[in-house]
């Protein structure tokens, strides 16, 4: 494991954009020798936020579509910083209690928050200076 691994990127907001995303954090993660599990949890989560960011928090208006994703690699933990200019939305506490329920009854949205909240140990939201939403996801290993 090195001491500290850092990946910086600026995705356009385009749901096509997710392969090379999700490539793009496993490899600094492999490199990094982040435990098979952890990397990919991670990805999972940072996937389904940022899909939540495109199809959510966006506007066709919307000016500024790209969305900057810098990634943490450090002893223990990944973390991963998603920063977008969309609609502001707190995820933390909004998964349905009863996502088996949920489901039985016909939910199909908020299945996204409920796979970041069971795959990563630490959900961060807030906005910066600049007026962009972030979004703070860390997994320990």
């Amino acid at each position: 494991m090195v001491d500290t691994a850092r990946l910086r990127l600026k995705v356009p907001a385009d749901t096509r954009q997710l392969e090379q995303l999700r490539a793009s954090i496993a490899t600094v993660a492999m490199r990094s020798r982040v435990p098979t599990v952890a990397r990919d949890r991670m990805i999972i989560a940072v996937d389904e936020a940022v899909t939540n960011v495109i199809k959510h928090g966006l506007t066709p208006d919307n000016s500024q579509k790209n969305i900057e994703i810098h990634v943490l690699i450090d002893i223990g933990r990944i973390e991963v910083h998603i920063q977008d200019h969309g609609r502001s939305y707190d995820p933390q506490g909004k998964q349905p209690s009863d996502i088996l329920r949920h489901l039985r009854v016909g939910g199909h949205s908020g299945l996204g928050l409920y796979l970041i909240n069971t795959t990563v140990d630490k959900i961060r939201y807030g906005c910066l200076e600049s007026g962009a939403n972030e979004l703070v996801l860390t997994k320990y290993f």
